[in-house]
């Protein structure tokens, strides 16, 4: 069982590496935001942000996560990993590899051929799929509350368009494949996350209202 983990998480051990980046951007975040809402309502900067803190907070948690989003997928693996070791070998290496795209999804080999296939093999791909589907799963459930004008067909083609980005722009050229199963499961994740922010909105909706005050609306409440 604990090779099979092993086998399973290679990879997500990154998420790790990329944490002292992330810190490092919300700080810088948070402090320049923090003082541009002081220029900017003088002194009615503490009312407004204490009446837009919930929106504020999300922001800088989406932050977080596009920050390590973007660490874990558009570098080279164990690239951050490399910077903390301070390994130069790895850092100036060349990281461009071959690489092949199948249009035919594997997931729909997998769905198939699942009887045919190990359990461990089936276990691993799986898991691996849902992992896919849940990283993008905050992208979909953030982007309404800090973007007003994300319906949900906007923000499923967010979603689909970061993913293709990643996988076909990027990925090719730091050594991995792209696969159409990871835009399958990125755009998933976005979907469900985007309903899940609807039932959020229905369970709770002064909750979700108060969560989606930026600070510009918060200010003409404390000038109405």
């Amino acid at each position: 069982m604990r090779r099979l983990l092993a086998t399973i998480f290679t990879g997500w051990d990154s998420v790790f590496d990329v944490i002292p980046t992330v810190v490092i951007v919300a700080i810088i975040y948070w402090f320049s935001r923090r003082k541009k809402h002081k220029k900017q309502f003088g002194e009615d900067f503490k009312e407004v942000r204490r009446k837009a803190r919930l929106n504020e907070i999300i922001r800088l948690l989406f932050v977080c996560y596009i920050t390590g989003l973007a660490c874990m997928t558009l570098f080279p693996v164990y690239f951050w990993g490399a910077i903390i070791n301070l390994d130069i070998n790895y850092l100036f290496s060349s990281h461009y590899s071959s690489w092949h795209f199948s249009y035919i999804p594997e997931i729909w080999t997998f769905i198939t051929d699942r009887n045919l296939l190990p359990m461990k093999l089936w276990l691993k791909d799986f898991l691996g799929m849902a992992l896919n589907v849940v990283l993008f799963v905050p992208l979909g459930f953030a982007l309404p509350f800090v973007w007003k004008k994300a319906s949900f067909l906007i923000t499923a083609l967010i979603g689909l368009a970061g993913t293709v980005f990643i996988e076909l722009v990027v990925q090719p050229f730091i050594s991995r494949d792209p696969t159409i199963d990871d835009i399958i499961c990125n755009t998933l994740g976005t979907v469900i996350g985007y309903l899940l922010y609807l039932l959020i909105k229905k369970i709770f909706p002064r909750f979700t209202e108060k969560c989606k005050t930026p600070v510009l609306d918060a200010n003409k409440k404390s000038l109405a």
